[in-house]
């Protein structure tokens, strides 16, 4: 069978049952797990396939995963934009730090002397390692979802604290603002980009086609946009004049 062939299987197979394994594929095609895997990055070519951590998932370009389906999606891009951010922190900065896999990945990487709050659970045990860190974990309700706390007394903390650099994420993003899938983190943002010196907003541009309806943020308080590729003019049009473009 040719690999356009089981490419065609593959893509079918996915459809039906929206996440395979390597081991899967390799079952179902009878060939080896190489073959499979070769297979798989060929599946990539496709806008709606992603990469997991063994095997790949298909997914609607309108839909907003939460934050443990995000994690399990392996991105180098991800990576690329965590250390694009990372070299916009300077040392001894207070940071503010949002609810996102990328700026989890930013948080692994954050080897300066620093004072970081976040109400991202993931982000402060991975940050709970660096002792060169102070880290400030904003309390209230947990959301099991997208694994994050708030409350009323946590953004009262947010809008009294001025933020060197706050580091903000996406669920989806739109000509009018930033979107997030939960009224609760929506709010949370609204008051840190109030509280912060400068914004950065680190998303793919895959989160255009995304579809979220609370809104955090609008594009003028955005200082540095950090993406992974770069923006056609089309969607820089109605942005912020002057905002910063990293990719």
């Amino acid at each position: 069978m040719y690999q356009e062939q089981r490419i065609r299987k593959i893509v079918s197979l996915l459809e039906k049952e929206k996440v395979l394994s390597t081991t899967k594929i390799a079952q179902f095609l009878k060939v080896s797990r190489d073959t499979a895997r070769r297979d798989i990055l060929k599946c990539l070519n496709y806008d709606n396939i992603v990469r997991t951590h063994g095997g790949i998932m298909i997914v609607d370009e309108n839909e907003s995963l939460n934050f443990n389906q995000r994690s399990d999606v392996h991105n180098v891009k991800k990576e690329k934009m965590a250390r694009i951010c990372k070299k916009l922190l300077t040392k001894h900065s207070i940071l503010y730090l949002d609810v996102s896999t990328t700026i989890l990945l930013l948080s692994s990487m954050i080897d300066i002397p620093c004072t970081v709050y976040t109400h991202s659970i993931d982000n402060a045990y991975s940050l709970s390692h660096k002792k060169q860190c102070s880290i400030n974990l904003i309390g209230g309700q947990f959301n099991f979802d997208n694994r994050f706390f708030s409350s009323e007394y946590s953004k009262q903390i947010i809008e009294n604290t001025k933020f060197d650099v706050a580091v903000i994420g996406a669920a989806s993003l739109e000509k009018d603002g930033i979107y997030y899938n939960d009224i609760d983190d929506a709010a949370i943002i609204r008051s840190v980009v109030r509280s912060a010196r400068k914004v950065v907003l680190i998303s793919e541009m895959s989160k255009f086609k995304k579809k979220a309806h609370y809104r955090g943020s609008d594009w003028s308080n955005v200082d540095i946009f950090v993406t992974d590729e770069e923006l056609p003019e089309s969607t820089k049009n109605g942005l912020k004049e002057g905002m910063e473009i990293l990719f």
